[in-house]
Parts: C-alpha cells; sequence; structure tokens
C-alpha cells in the first residue's frame, strides 16, 4: 500500500513452507521465522519492482464520502500439490484435519513470505492471501 525507497529497483518475492507448527498467541514476530520453514527450496517466486503495474481499484463507501483506492498485487504460482494436498484432506471422514482450527494448524502451518533479493526499496504490505483455485469434469457431461 506503500512504497520508500526506490520504486524500478527488482525484488524478489519469495515463499516458503512452514514446517512447524507456530505458537498460539497473537504476535508472531517475536522469533526467527526461517526457524520454522524449510528454506532448501523456496515453493514460488516472482521478480517485480515497487512500481507495480498489476492492480485492481476497489471503492468504500461511508456515509457521505467515497474513496476509490488502488489495490496493488504481487502474484506467484505454487505447487498443484499444496491444493490437492488440501483437497485430498477435505475428502476424508469429517474432512480430515480440515475439520477445525487446531487441527487445520497441524496439517497446514503456513507460508513464509519473503523478499530473497533486492535492497533499495521498503514496501508497506498490509495482506496476503493464499488463493486454490480447482476444476472439475461432470461425468454426466
Amino acid at each position: 500500500s506503500s512504497i520508500i525507497g526506490d520504486s524500478l529497483a527488482p525484488m524478489r518475492l519469495a515463499v516458503y513452507k512452514v514446517i512447524e507448527e507456530l505458537p498460539k498467541n497473537k504476535d508472531y514476530t517475536n522469533f526467527d521465522p526461517r526457524t520454522k520453514s524449510d528454506m532448501s527450496n523456496p515453493l514460488g517466486t516472482k521478480t517485480f519492482t515497487g512500481k507495480n503495474n498489476t492492480y485492481r481499484t476497489e471503492t468504500y463507501y461511508t456515509g457521505n464520502t467515497t474513496q476509490t483506492v488502488k489495490i496493488y498485487e504481487i502474484y506467484t504460482e505454487l505447487p498443484k500439490s499444496i491444493g490437492q494436498s488440501f483437497l485430498d484432506e477435505f475428502k476424508k471422514p469429517d474432512h480430515g484435519e480440515l475439520k477445525n482450527t487446531d487441527t487445520f494448524r497441524k496439517f497446514f502451518p503456513g507460508l513464509y513470505i519473503t523478499t530473497n533479493f533486492g535492497n533499495s526499496t521498503i514496501l508497506n504490505v498490509n495482506l496476503t492471501s493464499l488463493n486454490i483455485f480447482y476444476k472439475y469434469l461432470d461425468p454426466k457431461g
């Protein structure tokens, strides 16, 4: 949502799998996330600049005020095996480890998203999301 530094300097986003359940508290920033992540191989990477032209607009209405903002987005594709593991778990009786928050946290401790290249820019990131897309063929056509 905001940038400080060289908006044209390249950076690389890297996504790593968290392999150990995180502490059950509200503040995860008091430890080095690399110690709980598989840093040997990123699941996905994306090179970008702070002057990212991939965005969508959203309009917010409050009383008599209307505000339209640009939401900048950076996408990276992750292995299909991640989505497949969610689908396989969901198909188990009682939806397996997806049935509640505690078992879900054990099944999928999370993703560590960082940059591993570039040092001329600071970005303020206020939202990350994991979107899983799927398709299927209806056997009836």
